[in-house]
């Protein structure tokens, strides 16, 4: 991933590379011991997610804190920060009793996190376009209450206080 300052990242098993010239030369920095695949990057901020969690660091990787725990068979899959500021993260929960697929967020940067809706759905990925609309392409629900899956595209003009269905299918599970 790449920062604002054009600064260069790339993650590998419990590695952080980091370039300040373009990937000529690189520095390495120690992740925490888990399995993570979803990264956010921001001047000196690093946030990675992964089976179950989300670890920030705010001095590149020199020191890391948990700041959620999802319960391991939740999924951490992707980061976006909207144009107000609002740090979002989409999960995809194979447990659901335990920890619930859907969108959270957080509006300090990444310290605290609080459910942001399509709770229930597994979340693949969250774009945001010029206007600040939001998009989060979904692979069904897992909430195991709905009764009904909605596979494909929501979108939200409120900054994930409400999503709309765009496109995609739903069908009866009960």
């Amino acid at each position: 991933t790449i920062n604002r300052r054009d600064e260069l990242f790339a993650f590998k098993s419990a590695n952080m590379y980091f370039s300040d010239d373009s990937g000529n030369n690189w520095s390495i920095t120690g992740l925490p011991d888990i399995m993570h695949s979803s990264y956010y990057v921001k001047e000196e901020t690093v946030i990675i997610g992964g089976w179950g969690f989300i670890y920030k660091s705010d001095d590149m990787g020199a020191t890391w804190k948990r700041c959620i725990y999802a319960h391991e068979g939740s999924y951490i899959t992707c980061f976006k920060q909207s144009i107000n500021g609002v740090l979002f993260a989409g999960i995809k929960s194979f447990f659901p009793l335990y920890f619930n697929s859907g969108i959270i967020c957080s509006k300090d940067n990444g310290d605290t996190w609080t459910r942001s809706g399509l709770n229930g759905n597994r979340i693949n990925a969250i774009a945001q376009n010029s206007k600040g609309t939001l998009f989060a392409a979904t692979h069904g629900s897992t909430d195991g209450i709905s009764g009904y899956e909605f596979e494909g595209l929501w979108m939200s003009n409120d900054f994930g206080q409400s999503w709309t269905p765009l496109l995609g299918h739903s069908f009866e599970t009960n």
